[in-house]
């Protein structure tokens, strides 16, 4: 007969073994699952020990991916993380590893992927382009200098 920690802890280990997830996530988790909050306190101290959980590396890893595979942008990841349960240290930390030139040159490229003609002078065109910068969590500041970007090396 298993404890609740041993069942809370194999419940956590098989939830994180799934995908990456924060302390935040893995303590909702057992909390929906019914487990005593001090049983839930004493696994996420185990897991922490044993590296299972590292807040900083996941968001670390978590920017690193999205922003590199799928574009998103710094604000988008900052709420994907906040959603998460990460500090708002480890968040802008791992953010900040994204600079302006980097998240603008990812923009510029994702719009030149998405429209294969580009005219700017079109004013629909140039509001979808900053409605899906915008979706994908791309500054204000950023997309201003895409479209100059853009404009300036109309190259399609």
């Amino acid at each position: 007969m298993k404890s609740d920690y041993e069942r809370a802890l194999l419940a956590a280990q098989h939830y994180i073994a799934y995908a990456s997830r924060s302390e935040d996530e893995v303590r909702r988790r057992l909390q929906r699952s019914g487990y005593d909050p001090e049983v839930i306190e004493t696994v996420l101290e185990r897991l922490a020990q044993s590296a299972w959980t590292d807040d900083k590396r996941l968001a670390q890893d978590w920017v690193e991916s999205r922003f590199r595979s799928h574009g998103i942008g710094r604000r988008r990841l900052t709420e994907e993380l906040r959603r998460k349960g990460i500090a708002v240290d480890s968040i802008a930390e791992a953010t900040g590893s994204i600079s302006d030139s980097e998240e603008i040159e990812r923009a510029v490229s994702l719009v030149k992927h998405r429209w294969l003609t580009l005219n700017l002078e079109d004013r629909t065109q140039q509001r979808q382009i900053i409605a899906f910068l915008q979706r994908r969590g791309y500054e204000w500041e950023i997309i201003e200098q895409v479209i100059g970007e853009l404009a300036s090396n109309n190259t399609f």
